[in-house]
């Protein structure tokens, strides 16, 4: 799959179509005659994002809800499935239709998300699962929280998909890797990078979830840097999202790769 690759620093600046083979002929072939590629410079680590870098989702896979007017495709029928068979019978009076379940967890997402945005810091998939049970007015006994977190994580990640094995085989022979990733639920992160039997590939992985902080905060991309022993100025990170990971790393001091999905246009400001 082809995406548009931008790298801010060096001699490379303006957008370029590349896909996963050219970023792993270019930056893994030795400098000299044999690469006819030639990088700005070398580069003392790469810095990876995960979900629409490496490993794809094709949400087309999940089960349509209409909700709010319009329709999408998510966890929340399965999630819905969970509760009305875990609650006592006079408990599922509580709960609304399935509609109104979706607007409510599309609701809280979304203030969430904002409430993140401002904050950096992250909250995990079971806390985020334990505020819908309030609002719903739900008792979160039994683990019913982590139960709906473990089922929304389940569907969620055997909709991905991971073409790009023998590019990241390329890269790590010739670079120590790491792995950065906005990710609330670091126990299915995990669980995929054994699943893909990528796990090997990387020095060092940072998933939101454990750290405690998202993209842009400098405090993921430290971990790694740490556990790498690198310094920022060596560094390339690969990411999709403008914000989160190309002003995140650029202002570390890494230089940085965009892609590109479905068309998007880079955003001015960046």
């Amino acid at each position: 799959m082809e995406g548009v690759w931008k790298v801010r620093g060096g001699e490379v600046s303006s957008p370029l179509r590349w896909g996963w083979q050219r970023l792993a002929q270019r930056f893994a072939a030795p400098q000299g005659k044999g690469n006819i590629l030639k990088r700005s410079k070398d580069y003392g680590a790469i810095f990876l994002d995960l979900f629409e870098t490496i490993v794809l989702f094709d949400s087309g896979q999940l089960p349509p809800l209409r909700v709010d007017g319009r329709e999408i495709r998510s966890t929340l029928p399965y999630l819905y499935d969970v509760l009305r068979r875990s609650l006592p019978l006079e408990e599922r009076r509580l709960l609304p239709t399935l509609p109104r379940f979706g607007s409510t967890m599309l609701a809280l997402h979304e203030e969430l998300f904002q409430r993140k945005r401002v904050s950096f810091r992250e909250i995990p998939s079971t806390e985020r699962f334990a505020r819908l049970l309030e609002r719903l007015g739900i008792p979160d006994r039994d683990g019913l929280s982590r139960q709906l977190a473990e089922e929304h994580i389940r569907h969620l990640l055997s909709c991905t998909h991971f073409p790009y094995r023998g590019e990241l085989e390329t890269l790590a022979r010739r670079y120590p890797l790491a792995l950065v990733s906005n990710f609330d639920h670091a126990a299915g992160g995990w669980a995929l990078l054994e699943r893909l039997g990528i796990r090997r590939f990387f020095r060092s992985v940072s998933f939101s979830g454990e750290v405690g902080y998202i993209k842009p905060h400098p405090g993921i991309f430290q971990k790694s840097l740490e556990e790498v022993e690198v310094a920022p100025q060596s560094v390339l990170f690969v990411g999709d999202t403008p914000e989160a990971d190309i002003e995140g790393a650029r202002a570390l001091g890494m230089e940085t790769c965009w892609i590109a999905r479905r068309g998007r246009a880079f955003p001015e400001g960046y």
